[in-house]
């Protein structure tokens, strides 16, 4: 299991990177080219929107990963190691079936408005909205991995996985 998470990390990693360095890329072409040159391109703009976005999403499945989500540590840090294991057991139930209903709603939202084109790039909008469902389904994949981990550290009072 930590072969495929660590394939899974490695994936989305560079996938971040390419779309932060496409992105980076785009932005500063595309100042040069109104500012300098005063040529703006429509389908330019909506790109680097596009590109941000997905890094958004798929920079959310590394959060999961690395355990980086928002939590108050003072009072996480005052709990037992056993305790704070149930915790991190109850937050990673919380996030997967929220992960699970968002994946739920963007496919009935994608199959309504998906077919919509982009006004610049001409491309049907459920190919961006797609990232939605990928990005929330291997977070949920993610959670429910963590859970079974945590479950079985708590039994057996052994770790599978370092730092999980």
């Amino acid at each position: 299991m930590s072969k495929f998470l660590s394939r899974l990390y490695f994936i989305y990693d560079n996938l971040c990177r390419c779309l932060i360095f496409l992105m980076t890329i785009l932005v500063i072409v595309s100042v040069f080219l109104r500012y300098v040159l005063g040529i703006t391109f429509i389908w330019a703009e909506e790109a680097i929107t596009m590109l941000f976005i997905a890094s958004s999403f798929y920079g959310a499945v590394l959060c999961v990963h690395e355990n980086e989500h928002i939590r108050i540590e003072v009072l996480y840090e005052k709990f037992t190691p056993k305790f704070r294991k149930i915790m991190d057991i109850v937050i990673d139930i919380v996030i997967a079936f929220v992960q699970f209903y968002m994946t739920k709603l963007s496919f009935f939202w994608i199959s309504k408005v998906g077919n919509v084109l982009t006004n610049g790039m001409r491309i049907p909008i459920k190919y961006f909205y797609s990232m939605i469902p990928i990005s929330c389904s291997i977070i949920f994949v993610y959670c429910v991995i963590r859970i079974i981990i945590q479950l079985y550290s708590i039994f057996t009072d052994k770790q599978i996985v370092k730092g999980v």
